[in-house]
């Protein structure tokens, strides 16, 4: 029996959900200070980050910067609010628009249907004017580059690989954006998944 990544879709749609709505809802509640990224510094995880927050609100209103998170086996630090949100598949626009963030959305990629999350409509990415920098794949690393962005979000390790033209993490972090991977979509546990076959 094979098993297709439809039958895990679901999950791992809540799994972006949550670990990204608890780094977005806290990182989008502070007040701007300080550099915008490091791609290392000591442990100081806020409550709520990790997993997913147990009130968001809470979480949120308690919120400084700068703001280390965990993020595939690796500490990235927020220096300040995020203003300018890339999104590099469409279940990260998905849940950047239920969140209400898409004034901050700079650009999306690898579009498709929306996930239909809480208070989402089919439109509600285009109505808010997102700009498509790259319908049906993984942007090219300039393209990548040149949109600016403060925080990148990807659902794989996959979208930040040389190899295949995109921009790195670390040419990512060099631009002044955190690249931010959906806990899924770490390259450990893309790689540990034991596939079924008949």
């Amino acid at each position: 029996m094979t098993t297709h990544p439809t039958t895990i879709r679901p999950a791992r749609r809540i799994a972006i959900l949550t670990v990204c709505a608890g780094l977005i809802v806290v990182a989008g509640c502070g007040s701007p200070t300080g550099p915008a990224v490091s791609s290392t510094a000591p442990a100081a995880v806020p409550s709520g980050v990790a997993g997913a927050p147990a009130s968001p609100a809470a979480d949120a209103s308690a919120a400084t910067f700068p703001m280390t998170v965990p993020n595939c086996g690796e500490q990235l630090t927020i220096g300040a609010v995020p203003q300018r949100i890339l999104s590099l598949a469409q279940p990260q626009t998905d849940m950047l628009t239920a969140l209400g963030l898409t004034d901050r959305v700079v650009g999306q990629a690898q579009v498709s249907p929306p996930d239909g999350l809480p208070g989402q409509t089919a439109a509600s990415a285009a109505e808010a004017g997102i700009a498509v920098i790259a319908a049906d794949s993984v942007p090219a690393k300039e393209v990548t580059i040149a949109q600016a962005a403060d925080l990148v979000l990807a659902p794989t390790t996959y979208e930040f690989q040389a190899d295949e033209g995109f921009a790195t993490e670390q040419d990512l972090v060099a631009a002044g954006a955190v690249p931010y991977v959906a806990a899924g979509g770490c390259k450990d546990r893309r790689t540990s998944v034991p596939c079924r076959t008949p």
